[in-house]
């Protein structure tokens, strides 16, 4: 009769088949100063060497600088103004190139004064100077997101 069988009697038969299945059961019937199953990880200097080895966060990962909630929260309304930019930026470039779009209809069904002209080369210079604000307004994001 194992030592676990005098202690719990039969009704530790199933702990006693888990224990087998595991090879913990000669814990309980050996009188060894280490009962610690093979399998487990070691305890002491070298389980603490591993642990901080595995804790420590690499370098590449981390930020270098942690930001506060108020410094988050302020990166959080950069990032928000800057995509606000782009998004008007790109609304204004599509409004210009429709405005070209009609005068351009109008210029192909054999409509030609100067005023037209003037208009359209007014538009064309609208959108070089949208197309700027577009670029600087979506350098920024890229900047402010990192």
């Amino acid at each position: 009769m194992s030592l676990a069988e005098a202690k719990y009697g039969n009704a530790s038969g199933a702990y006693m088949n888990f224990l087998k299945k595991r090879k913990w059961h000669h814990s309980l019937n050996s009188n060894s100063a280490n009962p610690r199953p093979k399998h487990r990880p070691p305890v002491g200097k070298i389980a603490a060497k591993d642990t901080k080895q595995a804790d420590t966060p690499s370098p590449t990962k981390t930020p270098q600088h942690k930001m506060s909630y108020a410094e988050q929260k302020e990166h959080e309304k950069l990032i928000k103004r800057a995509r606000k930019a782009v998004s008007d930026a790109e609304e204004l470039i599509s409004s210009i190139e429709s405005k070209i779009a009609e005068i351009e209809q109008t210029m192909a069904t054999g409509e030609y004064n100067a005023e037209l002209f003037d208009k359209h080369a007014k538009l064309q210079k609208d959108l070089d100077n949208a197309m700027s604000q577009w670029e600087l307004a979506s350098m920024d994001l890229d900047t402010i997101i990192g």
